[in-house]
């Protein structure tokens, strides 16, 4: 039987990974979205956190007085956009709810001193309270390969789901695209550098995002290995990779990290299909031509499907060297994917959109299938 959960802190970064823990997670449903005082998003559904339909969840702000419908607390990684204020409320909703008895699951990574004085007040509050932290950080441990010659080419095919900004619902259309071809059974295997996904039991490499420890060809081969393992014992019919941060460079203000990591990913496993994830603004065909072009000269393969996000970045901030997004509407998307598809040379869809997530996935279960068919074959 799976454990009533609470979500915190629920904004638009952490939505996607909250909306289908109920879907992935075999140990956890979630009754209670909780997000901090301030966000304006306190007594809404959590679709208003970034402009979507109505899901039918609340979300509240009083981590206290929702305590009778949880007994985990779910904490997830989130980036400074709140401030410094965020990680401070982090640590303070850990220990509410350790003092109240409940199991903790952490995501979020924490300062060494934080991490050790949480752990020594467990002791003290058990003495007369029963509680529960979880560290996901230090559960995940990735299979580290001492083969340094040729990589590992998988059987089974890899989608990459990527995008030129981490708010372009990269992350959503990379848990609604597996699964919707698991329900569709197929045995996917999602694997996400993203912290948040370790809450809905998906396998992450998020100790590749470290600046310490092992170096860059070191990542390269390790993540090589965990698909490798992987696929020696789930047999999977298709990996689907997170690209976990943008594809690219925004532009000279905005670096994003200049790909970097998108980079080394593309170096340890090839990919079958690859899904870009770009801004509603940015919805023409000639752009996303350029960007596809430019795609196949930097990492050597070209989008397959472009998602059309309802992401659309305030060009104000860019100037003041600030990335903030603001959330057009689902029909506002849905009205430029129409207009789009019939000039792209490239499929667009708005992933978000039901019917276009199934169009999708039929198109890649016919190739799933025609793969099957010549693996037999061989």
């Amino acid at each position: 039987m799976k454990t009533p959960a609470a979500f915190f802190p629920i904004s638009a970064e952490t939505l996607p990974i909250a909306k289908y823990i109920d879907e992935y997670s075999e140990q956890y449903y979630i009754t209670t979205l909780l997000t901090i005082n301030g966000s304006g998003l306190s007594g809404k559904d959590a679709g208003y956190a970034d402009n979507q339909p109505f899901v039918g969840k609340v979300i509240y702000s009083n981590l206290q007085e929702t305590k009778d419908s949880w007994k985990t607390l779910l904490i997830a990684n989130h980036s400074d956009r709140f401030g410094g204020d965020i990680y401070i409320l982090t640590i303070q909703a850990i220990k509410t709810a350790l003092i109240l008895g409940k199991t903790v699951v952490c995501a979020a990574r924490l300062k060494p001193n934080d991490l050790n004085e949480i752990q020594n007040e467990i002791v003290l509050i058990n003495d007369h309270n029963e509680c529960q932290f979880i560290y996901l950080h230090g559960q995940e441990n990735l299979p580290l390969s001492l083969n340094e010659g040729r990589l590992y080419c998988p059987i089974a095919p890899i989608l990459f789901v990527g995008g030129l900004l981490d708010e372009a619902n990269t992350l959503e259309a990379f848990l609604s695209i597996s699964g919707k071809l698991q329900s569709d059974n197929f045995n996917v295997v999602p694997i996400s550098a993203n912290a948040n996904c370790g809450l809905a039991g998906i396998a992450t490499f998020t100790q590749l995002t470290y600046p310490e420890g092992i170096n860059e060809v070191q990542k390269v081969y390790a993540l090589n290995y965990l698909v490798e393992k992987n696929e020696g014992y789930k047999h999977p019919d298709l990996f689907i990779v997170h690209l976990s941060g943008a594809i690219m460079e925004y532009n000279e203000i905005i670096p994003n990290g200049f790909g970097l990591f998108s980079y080394i990913i593309s170096k340890a496993l090839t990919p079958d299909f690859f899904i870009c994830c770009i801004p509603c603004e940015f919805a023409h065909s000639k752009f996303i031509s350029a960007v596809s072009e430019g795609i196949v000269s930097r990492f050597g393969f070209p989008i397959d499907y472009v998602h059309i996000s309802n992401a659309i970045v305030d060009g104000a901030a860019i100037l003041n060297g600030a990335l903030k997004v603001i959330y057009t509407t689902q029909e506002d998307v849905n009205n430029r994917v129409a207009t789009l598809r019939s000039s792209s040379v490239i499929p667009v869809f708005n992933l978000l959109n039901h019917r276009d997530l199934d169009l999708l996935c039929e198109d890649i279960n016919k190739q799933l299938k025609e793969n099957q068919r010549a693996t037999i074959i061989l």
